[in-house]
């Protein structure tokens, strides 16, 4: 069972390097619901220590959404602000 855990688990992290997902470049990136509870030894175990592990995917989304409605803002306002 471990092995397949691990396997499963490596599979993530590939298909994210091979859809070009560069996760050094975020400063958290959170993880949620499903399985994922099943990883969390793996994610403490890893060199970067940029993850979060929510098992609230309702909070993990207010969280998602709060970050991109800033990132928003801040683009809108350095828009406005070179006019």
């Amino acid at each position: 069972m471990q092995a397949i855990r691990k396997k499963h688990f490596n599979s993530i992290f590939t298909f994210l390097q091979d859809n070009k997902f560069d996760l050094r470049a975020y400063d958290k990136v959170i993880f949620t619901d499903g399985v994922v509870h099943l990883y969390k030894d793996f994610f403490d175990a890893r060199e970067d220590k940029n993850f979060e592990v929510l098992e609230d995917g309702q909070t993990a989304n207010v969280r998602g959404y709060n970050e991109f409605g800033n990132t928003l803002l801040v683009r809108k306002n350095k828009r406005y602000s070179r006019h």
